[in-house]
This record gives structure tokens, C-alpha cells and sequence, in this order.
């Protein structure tokens, strides 16, 4: 495939994918298997060259234990356990863990439909605004070897920036619940 189109792909990837909605999620409670089984098609797109897995039973399990996914109720996974794991699959990638959990649980609170759904939109903001990007650096210079490799490096120094952001973003919050606190 040439890169000219291999890049349009990416692009229009990104135009179409969107976190599974709240309202869309499984209304049935799911175990452990359905529920990695649900994750690996929802991220398929995410799934990156060299096949590590997104989604495993014992990342699950850590993100239980530290908090950041709800204890599933009698081995059940239902919406606020999968919108959590959801935006921690695809957060984690770019953060570190704590700060993904700061992400999800929002001042200590359990996922709930509004964050989730904030996420969602947020998601697929930065996606259109990412697609059109690429969109218009195909246009602009066509695609050589030496701009694919260009365009890696941009997008590679854009999420570290973007990371470094984030970071101060939330340490300022965490700042300033504690100065709230009596």
C-alpha cells in the first residue's frame, strides 16, 4: 500500500472511532473472559504492531486493587467497571498509572456516566483534530520515507509534550484539593 494511503487510513481511523458510549455498553454484567474478549474488539484499533495485549486478566485485576476500576459485584463487570477500564486501556499508554487514576476517579468518586461521557467527547475531539492534521500534511508535502519517519517523530514529541501537560495539569489539582482542605 502506498504511504500516501497507508497515512489516509490512519486518518480516517481516527474519524471513526469513538469510545463505545455509556448507554451503548453491555447492560448485562459481564465476567472476567467477556469482559476481555469485549475490550480486545473495542481496541482493536489501538492493538499496536508488535501484538501486546491492551487487555489482560491480571491488568484487570491490578487496576482492581489500585483503585482504579470498581470491585466487580459477585465477579460481574457492569458500565462504571467497564468505562473505567476503557479509559484506562487507552490512557495508560501515555500516562503513567497514577495519573490515569486520577483520571478515572475524580475527586475519589466512582466512575460515573458524566465523566465518562466528558471522556468520550474529549476522545473523539482530539481524534478529528489528529485526523485532520494528518489529513493536511498528506496534501501539503505528499509522503516520502523520510516524511513518514517526520510525522512518527512529530506525533512521538506531541504525546510527550502532551504528557508533560497533563502531568502539570494534574498535580495542579492535586494541589489545590489540598489547599481546599481544612
Amino acid at each position: 500500500m502506498p504511504m500516501d494511503t497507508e497515512v489516509r487510513q490512519i486518518a480516517s481511523s481516527l474519524r471513526e472511532y469513538m469510545p463505545v458510549s455509556w448507554e451503548s455498553m453491555p447492560d448485562l454484567e459481564l465476567y472476567m473472559d467477556q469482559v476481555i474478549t469485549y475490550l480486545e474488539r473495542e481496541f482493536a484499533l489501538f492493538q499496536d504492531a508488535a501484538g501486546n495485549k491492551l487487555i489482560t486478566r491480571s491488568m484487570i485485576n491490578n487496576y482492581v486493587k489500585d483503585g482504579i476500576v470498581p470491585r466487580p459485584v459477585k465477579k460481574r463487570y457492569a458500565r462504571p467497571q467497564l468505562g473505567a477500564l476503557t479509559m484506562a486501556c487507552l490512557l495508560k499508554r501515555t500516562m503513567p498509572m497514577q495519573s490515569v487514576k486520577e483520571m478515572v476517579v475524580r475527586d475519589g468518586e466512582e466512575l460515573n456516566e458524566e465523566t465518562y461521557g466528558a471522556f468520550c467527547r474529549e476522545f473523539q475531539s482530539v481524534s478529528l483534530e489528529q485526523s485532520e492534521l494528518l489529513d493536511g500534511l498528506i496534501d501539503e508535502a505528499g509522503m516520502s520515507r523520510d516524511r513518514m519517519y517526520q510525522l512518527a517523530l512529530c506525533f512521538a514529541i506531541r504525546s510527550s509534550i502532551d504528557r508533560y501537560v497533563a502531568d502539570r495539569l494534574l498535580d495542579e489539582l492535586s494541589r489545590e484539593e489540598d489547599r481546599e482542605r481544612p
